[in-house]
């Protein structure tokens, strides 16, 4: 049997999260998005593209590194976190006969080492209180004072 891998997913942005098993908020992948068709003679035999896994796993990056993405890489991001806007659509796979409203809105889809961060949680971590305002005024003067830092020598 052939099959055809896509790299359709792979991203060179922060990663989408999940919640790991410990509650904790994490970085997850997909492990397997997975379609069937089924071709013979150079003619689909069949339905075509049907989806039989669209699963994603969290992760530990193997990468450390000084610094952190800023609040708002997170914090009432959306897509961050599988909750992609309609708006904010690109394709719309249905029309396509994929068998999910989007690769980036969890509808269909499920974390199999942990969960998708719940929708009031997400919806608690995005509010903007004076506690988050003052820590992302904080967070850039902390990036100020290192380039001023940066720039004396």
């Amino acid at each position: 049997m052939d099959y055809v891998k896509s790299v359709y997913l792979k991203r060179q942005d922060l990663p989408p999260l999940g919640v790991n098993n410990r509650g904790k908020v994490a970085p997850i992948r997909p492990q397997y998005i997975a379609y069937y068709s089924r071709f013979a003679g150079g003619r689909s035999k069949g339905a075509e593209n049907q989806l039989l896994a669209a699963e994603w796993r969290v992760f530990a990056p193997h990468t450390i590194q000084k610094g952190t993405a800023l609040c708002d890489g997170c914090h009432d991001n959306p897509g961050r976190f599988l909750l992609e806007e309609h708006g904010n659509r690109i394709y719309d796979l249905q029309k396509d006969g994929m068998g999910l409203v989007s690769f980036w809105s969890r509808a269909g889809q499920r974390v199999v080492n942990g969960r998708f961060l719940e929708v009031e949680r997400y919806r608690r971590l995005s509010f903007k209180s004076d506690t988050y305002k003052r820590a992302y005024v904080q967070k850039w003067k902390q990036f100020l004072n290192h380039d001023a830092t940066s720039l004396q020598r």
